[in-house]
């Protein structure tokens, strides 16, 4: 059988290793089957990784412009995407439960966030709350429970219970450490925390300062209008 040498791997192969093609005179390739599958390959990801760098780079540059863009197609593809995630649910419902233990267990504070934004919804209550708010209103009580002042891990902790019509903004949420949260549950702050051992005039004055009251009545951010 006839042979000829592969221009890349410069070994002599049979005639069968080689792709036809129209555009030589001998009616085949140059480069052997393997070596041409292997320059396929990585034309095909020299050529993704680049397309990806440039969507990064449009991304950034037109960040407002993309966000308006998606916003509008979920506003105008509502029923498409519900029956689009479901079909993805159900085709890989152990994939996205192990997904979301993983994603959990590396963002306990995002998937809080998303947790409490999703009950606020359902409630038709406020939901603004944000990652970055939650860091602020940490510092604003120097990374310590607003309640006994101890600093531990600090839960999010609804002043006016979701319950009771507490919404989920920055001004009904403050930190707490597990056993104040736990103790306190849906119960009337004014009722509840004097009753308390670690009971102290000077972080009830911080606590209702930062929630901005005012004779005696909190000035929350929205109203149930506001519910977005």
């Amino acid at each position: 059988m006839e042979t000829k040498i592969c221009t890349q791997c410069r070994e002599e192969k049979t005639i069968d290793m080689y792709c036809k093609t129209h555009t030589t005179k001998g009616g085949y390739k140059a480069a052997c089957k393997s070596c041409t599958a292997k320059y396929d390959k990585q034309h095909h990801i020299d050529n993704l990784q680049r397309d990806r760098k440039y969507h990064q780079v449009y991304y950034k540059n037109n960040i407002e412009k993309e966000k308006a863009s998606h916003k509008n197609y979920r506003t105008q593809n509502v029923d498409k995407i519900k029956i689009s995630s479901r079909k993805y649910y159900e085709d890989n419902i152990e994939k996205t439960r192990l997904y979301g233990q993983r994603y959990r267990k590396e963002n306990p504070e995002k998937a809080c966030i998303k947790a409490h934004n999703y009950r606020a919804k359902k409630s038709m209550l406020p939901h603004t709350l944000t990652i970055e708010q939650w860091e602020s209103i940490k510092l604003s009580f120097d990374n310590s429970c607003a309640y006994c002042g101890k600093k531990m891990f600090l839960t999010q902790e609804h002043f006016i219970a979701l319950n009771k019509g507490g919404e989920y903004t920055t001004n009904n949420i403050i930190p707490s450490c597990q056993s104040c949260n736990c103790s306190k549950i849906d119960r009337d702050f004014f009722e509840w925390y004097p009753k308390q051992k670690y009971f102290s005039k000077k972080r009830e004055v911080k606590i209702l300062k930062y929630l901005n009251y005012k004779n005696n009545t909190q000035q929350l951010m929205f109203d149930i209008k506001g519910v977005v």
